[in-house]
């Protein structure tokens, strides 16, 4: 789809555009904020539920923060979301921690295969 801008002066602007993707919700959505990397997108809906897609449109969760939250936004390194809570008169602050499936079928191991691994990792060591 093209849409054509009024001329301003001797200039005339168009936009081309394209829908690239739906997301689907279970509840109408209030306002929608993207991680700055662009990796995940955080809708807040109606009866206070926040829907957490991939970049790529996959509902990867959903929380429940509460039906008098009415504000999202996302810190600059996309793992807090900040929660406008009207009843509580505050601002609720939630850190997330993703946790990434890796596939290690065919690597050599040691031990038991269904044993539990932690991986560590010391961001602030100089």
């Amino acid at each position: 789809m093209v849409i054509h801008l009024a001329p301003i002066g001797d200039a005339l602007a168009s936009v081309e555009w394209k829908n690239q993707k739906s997301l689907p919700l279970s509840a109408v959505p209030r306002q929608v904020t993207i991680s700055p990397d662009g990796r995940m997108v955080y809708v807040l809906a109606q009866g206070g539920v926040v829907f957490i897609y991939s970049g790529e449109g996959k509902l990867e969760d959903t929380i429940n923060v509460g039906e008098a939250v009415d504000s999202i936004a996302v810190s600059p390194d996309g793992n807090t979301l900040l929660l406008a809570d009207r009843a509580k008169k505050s601002i609720e602050v939630i850190k997330l921690d993703f946790i990434y499936e890796i596939n290690t079928s065919g690597s050599p191991f040691k031990g038991h295969q269904d044993a539990a691994v932690v991986i560590v990792v010391f961001s602030d060591f100089q």
